[in-house]
């Protein structure tokens, strides 16, 4: 009994909300016939598409000393300075050096040349050069030349360690990382 009166009473409510939600959208029905210039609107912001507003004058900051009470009177605070940038010194010498190194894999001994372009301490550019006897090496030092760019263009020449397999080629690195530290004795020199 108490839960066909909840449910009766539930889809009253349902059917009344459908009404009043319907005279509203709806709108009532009835018309307003009241000449525009009688209504009254408060808080209105109008927008004009043609209206550009001025431009706002920005005032660039300036540093300017600042008065802190001290114990025995005002006391002028310096500005503080901007701190000289550091110069950097090259460990080594920019330029373009190019080694060739050798590897040992299944097929035997394979070699790879490195040509890598230094400025201020950082790669700049890097080709290697694929020297395989076999079609299958020369797939795996494709892949190592063409992702090992990502792993050091662009980075300090200390920064670039063990660089590893490259894309699925993983005893090409032998021969990289070989050619990377002599080129690194010689642009020390």
């Amino acid at each position: 009994m108490k839960k066909s009166l909840f449910l009766s009473k539930t889809l009253y409510v349902m059917i009344g909300l459908l009404m009043v939600s319907s005279l509203v959208l709806n709108g009532c029905g009835k018309s307003l016939d009241v000449p525009v210039e009688n209504l009254m609107v408060e808080d209105v912001s109008v927008v004009d598409p043609l209206f550009e507003p001025a431009p706002v004058p920005v005032e660039t900051p300036v540093s300017v000393p600042v008065k802190t009470s001290e114990p025995f009177g005002m006391m002028e605070t310096p500005m503080m300075e901007t701190p000289m940038m550091e110069t950097h010194m090259s460990v080594y010498k920019d330029g373009t050096y190019f080694e060739q190194r050798t590897y040992q894999n299944p097929s035997g001994t394979d070699a790879i040349t490195v040509q890598l372009e230094m400025s201020n301490d950082r790669v700049k550019n890097l080709s290697i050069g694929i020297l395989g006897d076999d079609q299958t090496t020369k797939i795996y030092q494709q892949k190592f030349a063409d992702g090992i760019g990502t792993l050091v263009v662009g980075k300090s020449f200390d920064e670039i360690g063990p660089v590893g397999a490259v894309n699925g080629s993983s005893l090409t690195h032998v021969a990289f990382e070989a050619a990377l530290q002599a080129i690194k004795q010689a642009a020390q020199s």
